[in-house]
């Protein structure tokens, strides 16, 4: 089974940490990172975000938009604590390997969603590779995910 899928079936299970090891909150702030990286967050990345929220965060199924605001602006709140951008990265970064392969891998994943919705531009794109080492992914790991991501999110897929 594909780790797309995998991670499909982990969340619609409920696993949010469990399976996966690492909290959701560490997760939603990978999000929240990716999605700010140009200093501006798209509708298209706010659209996404909201979306893989929803459908594969057990706690989040049925959660208001209002709920799924504050959770996003929580993440905000968290991540500027660490001071900037890069900052932000190498504290998250350093919180989720701390979890093991299956939380960094889960992690870049769902970054890397957040990112691909119409292409990657270079700074989106300089973002995931500095992330991809961070978290500490072989790059041939994460060019895998990566594809494994497009194929499954193919066009209007999240």
């Amino acid at each position: 089974m594909s780790f797309w899928a995998d991670l499909q079936r982990a969340f619609d299970e409920g696993r949010d940490e469990i399976q996966l090891g690492a909290p959701p909150e560490h997760l939603i702030d990978a999000m929240t990172l990716a999605a700010r990286v140009d200093q501006r967050v798209t509708d298209d990345e706010l659209r996404r975000m909201v979306t893989l929220l929803r459908r594969h965060f057990h706690a989040f199924h049925d959660a208001s938009d209002a709920q799924i605001m504050n959770t996003l602006s929580d993440s905000v709140s968290r991540l500027r604590t660490h001071g900037d951008q890069e900052a932000q990265a190498r504290a998250l970064s350093q919180a989720i390997r701390g979890y093991g392969t299956e939380g960094t891998e889960t992690a870049y994943a769902l970054a890397f969603a957040v990112l691909v919705e119409n292409g990657l531009s270079a700074i989106e794109r300089a973002f995931s590779d500095a992330f991809r080492v961070l978290l500490a992914i072989e790059e041939e790991r994460a060019q895998a995910i990566e594809a494994e991501l497009l194929a499954a999110l193919g066009p209007g897929a999240p």
